[in-house]
């Protein structure tokens, strides 16, 4: 192995060593439990502030790559009419980075001899919830299960002899899986009370096309904090009374240089914008999707393609400033102005000729083997949504992955006049597996 295989297979190892510590230093707490439901709730809340993720929008895009993040109401679960009371409450994050997934509740009875444990499920589409039924009556160590309606309510309960009993209700898009480990009969259904509680987390949901109509409708404007359709210096106001904690922004706009917080940052980039000075705005212009289908035919774009990477080789891989790698990221450029203030500086072939005419579409995707490649396809517009097709190639069965970071950059140049009212953006990565 070469020196320089060794040096970047070492980097790697240690990139890897201290986004595991970074990680573990900012675990939130997935084991606490709380006393009471107002504990928890307060919890959540401030869980909100530390770890902020915006609605539809994860920049760090550790999320799956059709999904997204959305807000949900915090459901508080009961027994009525019943001696289990509630002692404990908790809820958890299954993968770091991926929203809250879990509220739980543990019932009681007086001695403790008896126990109910109701978790809330937050991350699932209707399409998700029939899975989760499906393979819930299916499993094999279910003796049997019954299922039906109950208050417009659908349910399945699955015995497991005498160890205990799984009891589904299904609330909307929210799963309420209820364990008693105890003998119980099917009533247990009927003392079930559910009530929606003060507080909203962030959940990892799968990306659909009434989310992406939704989302596209809403027109974003970067930056516009007070939602009046336009970036002025009201919005400089409305950032700065944020920030001493007077009044509530939309977290999806608010982020204007896109360091994953709202701070005075924020404020004084949105003031050098506005003055003509250098400012810095790394953020995604347009909502993404990576599976949006909509059922119109679009139109293929005549665009020139270029690919650049490994980081090494790469004359724009400035994106490794950020605090951590981003691991996925795509954008449309304007302006000179806009590529500037996000790139740290501009090159030769995008001047402000090249501008006056085209947009630049950017994809960029961080791996840790530069066996890993990304090149671009096709471009195609419709109705809006500005579709860009890349494949992502795997090294051939006897090929040597080798361990180096690769910082792919793909770049589509495109008339403007060919995607006049852009409001999103599909990105639909073809995967070439060689096995």
């Amino acid at each position: 192995m070469t020196f320089k295989r060794i040096f970047a297979f070492t980097l790697v190892l240690l990139i890897i060593a201290c986004s595991a510590l970074s990680a573990s230093a900012e675990t939130p707490p997935y084991s606490e439990n709380f006393n009471s439901l107002k504990d928890m709730v307060a919890a959540l809340n401030k869980y909100d502030e530390q770890y902020p993720y915006y609605e539809g929008y994860n920049f760090n895009r550790h999320s799956a790559a059709d999904e997204h993040l959305e807000y949900r109401q915090v459901i508080d679960v009961g027994l009525k009419d019943s001696d289990m009371k509630p002692a404990e409450y908790s809820f958890a994050e299954m993968n770091y980075g991926y929203g809250v997934d879990i509220t739980s509740t543990t019932f009681y009875n007086a001695d403790k001899s008896d126990r109910v444990m109701a978790m809330v499920h937050y991350g699932y589409d209707d399409v998700g919830i029939k899975v989760k039924l499906y393979y819930a009556k299916t499993n094999d160590d279910v003796s049997t299960f019954d299922e039906g309606v109950l208050d417009n309510r659908e349910y399945l309960i699955c015995k497991y002899d005498a160890e205990y009993t799984d009891y589904y209700l299904v609330e909307g898009e929210y799963l309420i899986w209820l364990r008693a480990f105890m003998e119980t009969d099917d009533d247990l259904l009927n003392k079930v009370s559910i009530e929606y509680a003060d507080a909203y987390i962030p959940v990892n949901v799968r990306d659909n096309e009434a989310w992406f109509e939704k989302t596209v409708e809403k027109g974003y404007i970067i930056g516009d904090a007070n939602a009046d359709g336009e970036l002025n210096i009201r919005d400089a106001t409305t950032l700065q009374k944020y920030c001493a904690k007077l009044s509530k922004v939309d977290k999806l706009v608010a982020d204007f240089n896109g360091d994953f917080k709202i701070d005075i940052k924020d404020v004084t980039n949105i003031q050098k914008k506005l003055a003509g000075l250098k400012y810095t705005c790394k953020r995604e212009l347009y909502p993404v999707t990576y599976s949006y289908v909509g059922g119109v035919e679009t139109k293929l774009i005549e665009s020139t393609t270029d690919y650049a990477g490994p980081f090494s080789n790469s004359e724009l891989a400035l994106i490794m400033n950020y605090d951590g790698n981003v691991e996925s990221y795509i954008n449309v450029f304007n302006t000179t102005e806009e590529f500037e203030a996000f790139f740290g500086k501009n090159i030769d072939r995008y001047d402000e000729e090249f501008f006056r005419e085209n947009s630049l579409v950017y994809v960029y995707r961080w791996y840790s083997s530069s066996s890993f490649t990304w090149t671009p396809e096709s471009v195609s517009f419709a109705y809006g949504l500005l579709c860009v097709s890349f494949h992502h190639n795997t090294p051939k069965n006897n090929e040597f992955i080798e361990c180096a970071l690769s910082n792919n950059n793909l770049f589509y140049e495109v008339k403007k006049a060919d995607i006049v009212g852009l409001k999103g953006i599909c990105a639909c990565e073809l995967i070439e597996a060689h096995i």
